[in-house]
């Protein structure tokens, strides 16, 4: 009996350790100081300076991050392997920056991107000028040993011959003593070591970027809270931040990464909900040209290509569900569309969030020719007014002006024709739909300016 009251008990205490979170908790605790691995062969991203301390811009990073989250942090610079090395002994708590692979996501968690790092073709100018990087089958090429570039180089293009190298300057010197015909490495590093060496008028790089790949920080696998802190810290630096310290490293403003023309980062939550949300459902109603419309059964217009460059940006797919306007709040409720465009509406705000306004055009009023002009809408009262059925912002309209008759049409074409054929007085339309449309009402007018507001059209998205 004792015997299996000892086995019970052992049993029971290994239990407790094994599921006990608080024991979890304190074997991830974060310490004073986190100690973050960095590459000793990257300028001017991570290297020694001239006194054997860290530089560079991601070291700058790293230092934003401290600032933001109160962290103590310090750098160790290893070679790209031994940095890899440094994070699994638990010599480093974090490496700053890797991309991520199947075989990391082993042992390692990795935060949100952070930078982006892609690859360029670098030749002598005295030679003949490659244009792109299918120029060089059948030649000799560098690339540095053991990287995921040297791997994507010899399954994309097995026709080059590939030759490793330890580093970029090895490469550099292997060109000018004709080895080899070329190399393909990051600008920002070869750039750098070019202009160390006082060789950059010799070299060019084509223009084309190959195999751009997102870098992350890694921690060890399982180690929630520290990388929750990394996550943390990454959201609260801006892109403007990000960009003042890039520019410090990087002159060339056409070699950077932060550039809010063509780059969004997301924080962690964002980049874990695009892994499983990649088709979202938009509710499209293309009769209100150039907004949106059919051309030859296709949807164009300004929100199908500001979708496409979203789409293009953050790799979401958009697929359209075309339905009426009076018909999208219900769609949305029902679960069969997820987002449309829409006016600030406070009613929707129950099932619904809006983002941020996208834009916004002031309203006018068309009438015939024959009409006076008018001060504002309160000129309109006891008269005719065309609206289209379902789109809420006239239902503001009835509130506002109780004493105005609205005649409901399907659509804008149809408000146009209510005007110019009698059935109706008036329209209140935004100054984009009008500039597109009145060249075919040669009768109508623009008689005023609405005189409320500019209402933003914004992107109302489902809150679940």
């Amino acid at each position: 009996m004792t015997m299996i009251k000892k086995i019970i008990l052992l049993s029971f205490m290994l239990m407790t350790a094994i599921t006990n979170p608080l024991a979890d908790a304190q074997e991830h605790k974060i310490k004073d100081t986190l100690v973050i691995a960095l590459r000793n062969d990257l300028p001017p991203l991570s290297f020694p300076n001239v006194e054997g301390q860290p530089a560079g811009l991601f070291v700058d990073m790293w230092k934003l991050w401290a600032e933001k989250t109160g962290q103590t942090i310090s750098f160790r610079l290893a070679t790209r392997k031994d940095t890899l090395e440094l994070l699994e002994n638990g010599t480093a708590d974090i490496i700053g920056f890797f991309t991520s692979s199947d075989e990391r996501s082993q042992w390692m968690s990795f935060s949100q991107p952070v930078y982006e790092l892609g690859m360029c073709v670098f030749f002598p100018k005295n030679q003949e000028k490659i244009h792109n990087i299918r120029k060089l089958e059948g030649q000799k090429t560098g690339v540095t040993r053991g990287t995921a570039q040297e791997e994507a180089l010899r399954k994309n293009y097995p026709e080059i011959e590939i030759v490793p190298f330890t580093g970029i300057e090895d490469m550099i010197h292997a060109v000018r003593k004709e080895k080899i015909r070329a190399l393909v490495s990051n600008p920002a590093s070869t750039f750098w070591i070019l202009g160390k060496l006082g060789l950059a008028s010799e070299f060019e790089s084509t223009d084309e970027t190959l195999f751009p790949r997102k870098l992350h920080a890694g921690v060890m696998k399982n180690n929630t809270e520290l990388l929750a802190l990394v996550d943390k810290g990454f959201d609260a630096m801006s892109d403007k931040e990000m960009a003042e310290i890039e520019s410090r490293w990087i002159p060339d403003p056409t070699k950077h990464y932060y550039k809010t023309s063509d780059n969004i980062r997301l924080t962690a939550a964002e980049e874990t909900w695009l892994k499983d949300h990649k088709n979202v459902r938009v509710g499209m109603s293309p009769v209100f040209p150039p907004l949106k419309f059919y051309e030859k059964g296709v949807i164009k217009g300004v929100e199908p290509d500001y979708l496409h460059l979203l789409a293009k940006l953050t790799g979401i797919h958009f697929q359209y569900v075309v339905c009426s306007f009076a018909e999208m709040d219900s769609k949305v409720k029902s679960g069969e569309i997820d987002m449309f465009i829409s006016f600030h509406i406070p009613e929707r705000l129950t099932y619904m969030m809006f983002t941020e306004p996208l834009k916004d055009y002031r309203q006018i009023i068309i009438t015939r020719h024959d009409a006076p002009f008018m001060s504002g809408i309160s000129a309109l009262e006891g008269k005719k007014v065309a609206v289209v059925k379902g789109v809420k912002v006239y239902d503001k309209l009835r509130s506002l002006y109780p004493d105005i008759e609205t005649v409901e049409v399907s659509n804008m074409e149809e408000m146009f024709k209510a005007v110019s054929e009698s059935k109706a007085d008036a329209m209140i339309l935004q100054l984009l739909f009008a500039a597109y449309s009145m060249q075919n009402y040669p009768n109508l007018k623009i008689a005023g300016v609405a005189d409320t507001p500019p209402d933003p059209y914004l992107y109302a998205v489902r809150k679940d």
